[in-house]
């Protein structure tokens, strides 16, 4: 398959969903203009599903077509972008909305962006939260940007527990991070790091 996310999203997607057709998402994401994370979801497996663009997009979408779809959601993609806080008031408000207690997704990619800063430490609250779902972080910090999750409700458990021990060796220091001295700019003196471990996109086995 040829797949398109920078991070392979849709590789992972198409993965833990053990290439299901037919399946559904929701993209909520801050440009897409360069590429589309479900092209390969949608061209290869016949995915359908919504691509929310700004904070109106969500919240229209929270209000009109959250209803059409099924209790259990193959994929979520949330993209953050620090500088216009469009993370935080994805996350808020469809906690506001009830949207985690309705509803459950099989996968969630949750771009964090930590490698940028941590001045705001906006991964803690989402790992926490969550957790608190029932959610299982299986690859954290994938690229230094983004965090992978499965629901075990939805997926296979053996199979993730598989990959999860495949690709332990694939994890790196944070010291063999290319640009890793972009981490201790700014406030970054003052707190230390959360991450020590880091895995390339490229390297993650399935």
């Amino acid at each position: 398959m040829d797949y398109k996310g920078k991070f392979l999203e849709d590789k992972f997607v198409s993965n833990l969903t053990k290439f299901k057709k037919n399946g559904n998402y929701i993209d909520i994401c801050g440009n897409r203009k360069s590429f589309n994370i479900s092209e390969t979801l949608e061209n290869e497996l016949n995915f359908n599903g919504y691509h929310l663009y700004s904070q109106n997009d969500l919240i229209k979408f929270l209000k009109e077509d959250l209803k059409k779809m099924p209790n259990e959601i193959d994929a979520l993609f949330i993209e953050i972008t620090f500088y216009h806080n469009a993370y935080t008031f994805s996350l808020r408000n469809m906690i506001s909305q009830s949207v985690f207690d309705n509803y459950k997704f099989a996968t969630i990619v949750f771009q964090h962006n930590i490698y940028n800063t941590n001045k705001f430490r906006q991964w803690d609250k989402p790992r926490e939260f969550f957790k608190s779902k029932g959610y299982l972080l299986i690859f954290p910090d994938v690229g230094l940007e983004v965090d992978f999750y499965v629901h075990p409700d939805l997926v296979d458990m053996d199979y993730v527990n598989s990959i999860i021990e495949k690709n332990k060796k694939n994890y790196l220091p944070l010291s063999s991070w290319p640009h890793g001295l972009r981490l201790w700019r700014g406030s970054m003196h003052k707190t230390p790091h959360p991450v020590e471990k880091w895995i390339p996109v490229k390297s993650i086995e399935y």
